[in-house]
């Protein structure tokens, strides 16, 4: 059967969409958390959102190696024990950062909730800094902004986003290795002082819940986790310069091929 392209196919009505309401709850430091409770498998997902990213760092690549560095030692455990620890118990910790949030992310199985939760508040609410795991972990992540340095794509989303917003501006910078040579460990502290603090987050829990489980929330983020926020520096307001020349060609050398933006 020739398939006949001049003739656009039809297109069906889309059934309608139905979503579970989430429960609303609040630990005794007024986090909020929401659930979504489904799901059979003994198991659930632990989203830390804490208001940050970005936007607000003062040295670019703060917040990423902030949140790099949590699991590199915490509570006087080291990132050995940390990894170590998760692993035995079959469960698994997820960190990233965008524009304006910062997220730390646990699958664990519920029989296993004491453990890993207490893990994940030293984790997040405990870390140490250790130099010599920062020093690694920096090494690190110079190695992989020289490999993305090499890919098409990734020059080709960066020349975009400072066309539209400047090279200045938190969503058309870039992060260079000369960014990360000047972050310290003191910056790290600062950053996580000022960003990751009950008054800055919300959980968000999924998969089969239980009362376990909100007890263990309340019992390691709730009337245990009374630090207020650190007032953070003024935030400016980032002024847009866009590109004048609309069509910018950025020139790699040896490209095996071609991005478009």
């Amino acid at each position: 059967m020739t398939l006949d392209r001049t003739t656009t196919p039809p297109v069906g009505t889309f059934p309608p969409l139905s979503l579970p309401a989430p429960g609303i709850h609040a630990l005794s430091n007024g986090i909020e958390i929401i659930a979504c409770n489904r799901g059979d498998e003994d198991v659930c997902r632990i989203d830390l959102m804490l208001e940050g990213g970005y936007y607000t760092e003062q040295k670019p690549g703060t917040a990423a190696l902030t949140l790099l560095m949590l699991k590199e030692g915490a509570a006087g455990k080291s990132s050995e024990e940390i990894a170590e620890s998760f692993d035995y118990h079959g469960a698994w910790l997820q960190t990233s950062a965008s524009s304006h949030y910062l997220y730390v992310t646990l699958y664990t199985l519920n029989r296993h909730l004491d453990t890993c939760l207490s893990l994940l508040a030293d984790i997040v609410i405990r870390p140490d800094f250790p130099e010599k795991e920062f020093t690694r972990l920096k090494e690190r992540r110079l190695q992989q902004l020289l490999v993305q340095k090499e890919k098409v794509d990734v020059l080709a989303s960066e020349t975009f986003l400072s066309m539209i917003f400047g090279d200045k501006h938190p969503y058309g910078r870039a992060v260079t290795p000369d960014h990360i040579n000047h972050i310290t460990t003191e910056d790290l502290r600062d950053y996580h002082q000022q960003h990751i603090a009950p008054g800055k987050c919300r959980i968000f829990i999924a998969g089969k819940i239980t009362g376990k489980l909100l007890d263990n929330l309340e019992l390691h983020f709730g009337h245990t986790w009374n630090v207020p926020s650190v007032d953070s520096a003024i935030i400016p307001a980032f002024p847009i310069h866009r590109a004048e020349n609309p069509i910018i060609v950025t020139h790699k050398e040896n490209a095996l091929q071609s991005g478009i933006r």
